[in-house]
């Protein structure tokens, strides 16, 4: 009978060792996470999203004690192979700007970012792209009644005109939105970057409406970091900065003017691609910066 009191005894006294170690593990575990975020004065949600993270991944039946994670790099390296998506990567390029200083700005291909919106079978079906309008033959139902009045963008004044220019009955259209505007990531503005993001003409308002039909061109730094308000340097070459950046930005949507389009199968027909950009969105300060104009509305401001 001792024995099993003594046998007792001695699990419950490991049971409990076992129960304070685990639970001073994940005490130590959860300080260092909580002072993690603070040190990168993160959201504080953060925290409990990282924490029900985990606590979902530990009590699943796939959860494996052994597996050890990768750091950020490695892990996108290693999904960029094995989905074969290495072509979508930015490139880091370095400009110059007129006082001498350097600045990166990360750029993408244009030509991999069409393909990736046009070889998709998530974005390339019926009820993704605008009723009555043939992708490949720019071919308008005009019975429906929603190509007899102003509404999608083939609808508009400019369409076949910019689509006479580009292109002949043999090639596939595909014309781009440009949006681009300055986005901040701190309360204080240092840390902003301008997004050049395009999306195609064909797809209907609900898709564009969704990032999902949105890809990056690339994203122009904030020039004047750094640089304070003893920069005595004339407005005319701060802009010249900003278009220095547009134009490696828009390089690879100008090398493919220059080849003359470029070839694939969408929806499994081969076509040639003929690309444009069609027009630019954004708002007013964006605009006076991308087409030279000086800031303000004063009469004596030309």
């Amino acid at each position: 009978m001792s024995d099993n009191f003594d046998h007792a005894d001695r699990f419950i006294t490991s049971y409990d060792e076992a129960q304070q170690q685990q639970s001073t593990a994940a005490s130590k575990l959860q300080i260092k996470l909580n002072h993690l975020i603070n040190c990168h004065k993160a959201p504080l949600k953060l925290y409990d999203d990282i924490v029900n993270l985990f606590n979902e991944y530990i009590s699943s039946n796939t959860f494996n004690r052994y597996a050890r994670l990768k750091s950020r790099k490695s892990f996108l390296k290693a999904n960029e192979t094995t989905y074969n998506v290495t072509h979508l990567r930015p490139k880091h390029k370095n400009v110059v700007l007129t006082d001498g200083s350097e600045v990166t700005v990360p750029v993408f291909d244009a030509k991999s970012m069409i393909l990736d919106l046009i070889t998709n079978p998530a974005t390339m079906n019926k009820t993704n792209i605008t009723a009555g309008y043939d992708v490949f033959t720019d071919n308008v139902d005009e019975t429906l009644p929603e190509n007899q009045c102003y509404g999608e963008i083939h609808t508009g004044n400019q369409w076949v005109p910019a689509r006479n220019r580009y292109c002949t009955n043999n090639e596939m259209p595909i014309a781009l939105i440009i949006f681009g505007d300055k986005s901040h990531t701190d309360l204080h503005g240092s840390l902003s970057l301008t997004p050049i993001i395009f999306t195609l003409t064909f797809f209907n308002r609900s898709a564009r409406n969704t990032t999902n039909f949105w890809r990056p061109l690339a994203y122009i730094p904030n020039l004047s970091y750094g640089k304070n308000k003893a920069d005595k340097r004339p407005t005319s070459e701060k802009i010249q900065d900003e278009h220095i950046c547009l134009s490696v930005a828009f390089g690879s949507i100008k090398d493919i003017h220059r080849s003359g389009g470029f070839y694939a199968t969408v929806m499994g027909r081969p076509v040639k691609i003929k690309v444009w950009i069609h027009y630019f969105i954004g708002d007013t300060e964006g605009f006076n910066k991308w087409l030279g104009h000086y800031p303000g509305n004063r009469k004596e401001i030309s």
